[in-house]
């Protein structure tokens, strides 16, 4: 129980601390980055061109053209000429992202007048600059707004005049327009909307007013200068086509007239051209195309955004936390697919739908989760060895630990084991004739010692020292194979080791001790018992129990076991120890909680050792 809480309280711990992790990415905007690098190179992707949609482009064939001349010392009349030729071929409207502002000399001028003035189908570029202006005894931030010189703006209503201006993001990327602007209780409008509304009027579209000072995400169409149709300022200044030709480009054509040459510095990096800029009249052409398709995304609601992520995250982490590491790996990896392909079917959906913090904050929840599982998993494991190499050898241990198949039941299990118990014969009149208790536990300590090491040998595990007895179970906590034997063989060890400490007894302290020894096998529950603050992991029941009387019977230097211990058979009906043990009857004894007696054996000695001293005989005989 309390370890299921602590369970549940790890993993709320973990939900919170990974959301609130969420909530810092999503609040800073410190993975913005990322997020613009998935829109561009995963969400943003080439699709469908308005065939209507025409760029008359000051080219670099426009630049180096003779009758032209330097850019620099263009007349403005050159675009009168051409807005006239345009319109020549009945066009549904005409942007000139191009600056007239200042004049220039009267007769240019006054051709761009004349060739603007009262066409119902002209915008006219203006450019919103942010400035200082000194007023009321202070300088101050405004918007101003540089129009066309006079004569030309008032030339046209204030709908045939449209800003120029680009949103270029901190990276220099342009991915929004804002289509409308409000500044001193003042709408600007864009050059794309103007051309929009006036290309809607004119051929009877439906037109959707867009909200004011919202940035809209641009659906880019196709890279620079692969997707409109284009023809040269040059060439239709030049009359180069055919009326014919000139007729399939312009007529109920949007024409924007812009730059289209490097040298113009009207470039801009773009999420679809990415280290290839695109021209400002491209980029116009583009908000216009999508204002025909209806396709600008827009940012998901942040309210809702938050509110979703929140609950996604806390909930995946928190799930993830509870599962092992294969289904917490599955889980993980589906919910970032999951919460991608959200995004993907939103952004679809016009909705642009941040997923980079989500998948990205998941990812280490999901890693924080694993490293912290491990790191416990290692401890828990650590403290498991620390604990049972107090009970067994350290190689069982280690070997035990590598072994996944095997398992160690420490809650309870019943098993089938063997368990010894030894005890000093005479202990109790030794440590009261020797005053000197040093020497008492010193002389314990030794058989102590050498009781641990042969139980270790035979692969059993030390029980407990109960004051100078000591208990020992085989096959737990996890299976041996012919642990009876083993069982019986560290007993034998004990009384022969045991034999040697006995001797430097008596001849330092003329004391006379044994080592009596009790096995017997069967089916014991074992498990961690005891209370909250103190277990042991230990064996209880029937079998322990006798192997406890069969040991109190025990005369110094026997091994005593049951009749019922020495006839036990394998899965064949083959006798496990009656043909390799060599017993002699012991009787039959009355032991404590059995209702009948019970016939017991003593165990002289293991028969493949007979036939290792004869075969030993046998070799010094040849040698000799």
């Amino acid at each position: 129980m309390e370890k299921t809480k602590k369970s549940l309280l790890t993993s709320i711990l973990f939900s919170v601390i990974i959301t609130l992790l969420l909530i810092l990415t999503m609040s800073t905007k410190m993975l913005k980055a990322i997020d613009n690098f998935n829109y561009d190179f995963i969400l943003e992707h080439e699709n469908s061109i308005n065939d209507k949609i025409v760029i008359v482009a000051i080219d670099d064939q426009s630049l180096n053209d003779e009758n032209l001349g330097k850019y620099e010392s263009w007349k403005r009349s050159y675009y009168a000429d051409v807005i006239e030729k345009i319109n020549k071929y009945n066009p549904s409207v005409i942007g000139v992202d191009v600056l007239f502002t200042g004049t220039s000399d009267e007769e240019s001028d006054t051709a761009l007048v004349n060739a603007v003035k009262e066409k119902n189908n002209i915008v006219l570029g203006t450019l919103m600059q942010s400035k200082e202006v000194y007023e009321d005894g202070s300088m101050t931030k405004k918007i101003v707004i540089s129009k066309p010189y006079d004569a030309l703006a008032n030339a046209v209503s204030e709908d045939s005049l449209g800003f120029t201006n680009t949103l270029a993001d901190k990276d220099g990327f342009v991915r929004k327009a804002t289509l409308d602007a409000k500044y001193d209780d003042v709408i600007y409008s864009s050059i794309a909307k103007q051309m929009f509304k006036k290309y809607a009027e004119k051929n009877d579209l439906d037109y959707k007013e867009y909200k004011t000072n919202k940035k809209y995400y641009i659906d880019y169409n196709a890279k620079p200068e692969c997707g409109f149709e284009y023809i040269s300022f040059a060439d239709v200044f030049n009359n180069k086509y055919s009326d014919e030709i000139l007729e399939s480009y312009f007529e109920d054509s949007i024409v924007l007239i812009g730059a289209y040459a490097t040298g113009l510095q009207d470039d801009y990096y773009t999420p679809i051209s990415h280290n290839v800029k695109m021209n400002g009249v491209e980029i116009h052409a583009n908000i216009i195309n999508n204002m025909i398709n209806d396709s600008f995304k827009v940012d998901a609601n942040i309210v809702v955004q938050y509110i979703i992520n929140i609950i996604f995250v806390c909930g995946i982490i928190f799930l993830i936390s509870r599962l092992r590491f294969l289904f917490a790996t599955i889980t993980a990896a589906s919910s970032i697919i999951l919460e991608f392909l959200l995004g993907l079917i939103l952004y679809n959906c016009k909705i642009y739908y941040p997923t980079v913090a989500v998948c990205l904050v998941l990812f280490i929840g999901y890693i924080a989760v694993v490293v912290y599982n491990y790191v416990r998993e290692r401890m828990e494991k650590g403290a498991v060895i620390k604990t049972f190499k107090q009970y067994m050898a350290p190689q069982v241990v280690e070997a035990f630990m590598k072994d996944n198949k095997q398992s160690s039941n420490l809650v309870g299990e019943r098993r089938d084991v063997a368990c010894l118990f030894v005890d000093i014969r005479g202990f109790t009149r030794m440590s009261e004739t020797l005053v000197d208790p040093v020497k008492v536990v010193k002389i314990l300590n030794d058989y102590l010692g050498m009781t641990t090491k042969q139980i270790f040998d035979n692969e059993g595990m030390l029980d407990k020292f109960i004051g100078d007895a000591c208990m020992a179970i085989f096959n737990a906590p996890f299976d041996i194979s012919d642990y009876e034997y083993k069982a019986i063989k560290a007993g034998l060890g004990i009384v022969k080791n045991g034999a040697e400490i006995a001797k430097k007894v008596f001849d330092e302290y003329g004391i006379t001790i044994g080592f009596g020894v009790g096995v017997n096998c069967g089916e014991a529950i074992i498990g961690n018992i005891g209370c909250d603050f103190r277990k042991d992991y230990t064996g209880i029941g029937d079998t322990i129990n006798t192997a406890s009387r069969l040991e109190s019977n025990a005369k110094g230097g026997q091994v005593i076991i049951s009749e019922e211990t020495l006839n036990r058979v394998d899965s064949n009906g083959n006798f496990k120890l009656k043909d390799r043990l060599i017993v002699e009857e012991n009787g039959y004894l009355t032991l404590k909680g059995k209702a009948k007696p019970v016939l017991t054996y003593n165990v002289i000695g293991l028969k493949d050792d007979v036939k290792e001293d004869k075969n030993e005989e046998n070799t010094n005989d040849s040698e000799n």
